[in-house]
């Protein structure tokens, strides 16, 4: 049987939000999966693989939780199924800690130029909180093009300044 190529997010999301009465998480039945690649750098378009990277660690680390409250609530379908893109992308946005933290780590560890070093973990763990949840946020200078990069600072409405640019402080007070 030919399996449908992905062709986009909200696919990706579909083929992993198949639930069984109990909640868990189930492949879709025969015929209808998606040839999805097992490494993402096989992806060679940027932003295809950032939505296919965002998708798989969405459903790895969020979905248990999406599909237990479902149950609780006698839901037992896809709440991605008949939804757009743009509204599905609005969702993950809405979970701040989650966005914020897999866009700092995506875009570190795709920086091959750099090496990463342990602790960006800490700098990760830190911003993913501090970012969506303090009006104004100070980082080193390699996490801030990050986070500008991703437009965290727009989407959550924040000031993210450099130690370089720490006189603006005064300005955003």
């Amino acid at each position: 049987m030919k399996k449908t190529p992905l062709k986009g997010f909200t696919q990706v999301l579909i083929s992993f939000t198949y639930y069984q009465r109990k909640g868990s998480i189930q492949p879709l039945p025969e015929g209808q999966r998606y040839n999805l690649p097992l490494d993402p750098s096989a992806i060679k378009d940027e932003k295809k693989r950032y939505k296919f990277v965002l998708a798989k660690n969405f459903m790895a680390m969020l979905s248990p939780i999406i599909a237990k409250i479902c149950y609780e609530y006698g839901f037992y379908g896809s709440i991605f199924e008949r939804r757009d893109e743009k509204e599905i992308m609005d969702f993950v946005k809405e979970i701040p800690t989650f966005y914020v933290l897999f866009n700092l780590s995506y875009w570190n560890e795709n920086n091959y130029r750099r090496h990463i070093d342990r602790n960006d973990l800490y700098d990760i763990s830190s911003l993913s909180i501090a970012i969506p949840y303090c009006d104004i946020v100070v980082a080193e200078k390699y996490f801030t093009s990050i986070a500008r990069r991703a437009k965290l600072d727009e989407i959550y409405k924040k000031v993210i300044l450099t130690w370089s640019s720490i006189d603006e402080l005064e300005n955003h007070l």
